[in-house]
């Protein structure tokens, strides 16, 4: 049988709690692996698990879980769902934050919670956009340049640890650098109290990049051409432009606050990525 776990408070867990992890165990016919303390530094715990519960009072543990995971290659893309009275991420942030694959309200009907656990999950297992990938992120990053830079200083990271050749690294990192400046300059206003969401898709054959803002966005088309002769001096203005010389795709959301860019991958980092992957995963 295989298994799931759940991240708790107390284990025994309380009696609401309990009746839901039986009836996530009668859903999936998996065997529940409850635990109330992670070891970070043996993630080996969660080896063939098909998907993780966090309760809203282990949230703190579960974000650093999350981060743990994704950053490993000890079960990176297993679905994720955080417990939370809301129902939705916390709306405060302090500089960065590991988001889980999917919130949901609880305490709530047992019913609701195991139907949309099974959405996610098994809408996660079956999504075309998850063939071939790798590796996955999704970051809320708070309004200041120097949680921006730490995020990217992650991602660059897995870059190198996959193998990457060196031009098409630094042609990222300046990509996400470029566009995630104009998103907390430019489309949040510098405005500390405002996030940017940061997704990173990591594919055999290309990279996914999706930077969003909280501002009312703009029209791209709006945007100056820099290499015209009255600004092709000015210090700034070419962010768009530099990107869209990088990346082999780049194109924004209609209001103007998501921009997404796509990296294809030479053949040379194909075979790097699926040797690595083929001892870890």
């Amino acid at each position: 049988m295989g298994k799931f776990h759940i991240l708790v408070k107390d284990d025994p867990p309380s009696g609401q709690l309990r009746k839901l992890i039986e009836a996530l165990q009668k859903r999936f016919i998996l065997q529940p692996v409850i635990i109330d303390k992670t070891d970070l530094k043996n993630l080996s715990l969660f080896q063939q698990t098909r998907f993780i519960v966090i309760s809203s009072y282990q949230a703190t543990k579960g974000y650093e879980l999350i981060k743990a995971l994704r950053l490993s290659n000890t079960q990176p893309l297993t679905p994720i769902i955080l417990l939370t009275r809301s129902g939705c991420a916390p709306a405060r942030l302090r500089s960065i934050r590991f988001e889980p694959d999917a919130y949901t309200r609880w305490p709530a009907q047992i019913s609701t919670t195991i139907d949309l656990i099974e959405n996610v999950v098994e809408g996660l297992e079956h999504s075309v956009a998850y063939e071939g990938l790798r590796k996955k992120f999704v970051f809320h990053v708070q309004n200041e340049l120097r949680f921006l830079f730490r995020v990217n200083n992650i991602i660059t990271n897995q870059f190198i640890q996959l193998g990457l050749e060196d031009d098409e690294i630094v042609n990222l990192r300046l990509t996400l650098d470029e566009l995630g400046t104009n998103a907390i300059r430019h489309g949040n206003r510098n405005e500390p109290d405002k996030m940017v969401t940061i997704r990173c898709l990591i594919y055999q054959d290309h990279i996914f990049i999706s930077i969003e803002d909280q501002g009312p966005g703009f029209e791209v088309s709006d945007i100056p051409d820099p290499t015209n002769r009255e600004r092709i001096l000015l210090p700034s203005g070419r962010g768009i432009f530099i990107a869209r010389q990088l990346m082999d795709n780049v194109q924004y959301n209609e209001t103007g606050n998501r921009v997404e860019f796509v990296k294809d991958l030479s053949s040379k980092s194909e075979k790097t990525t699926s040797a690595h992957s083929d001892q870890t995963w």
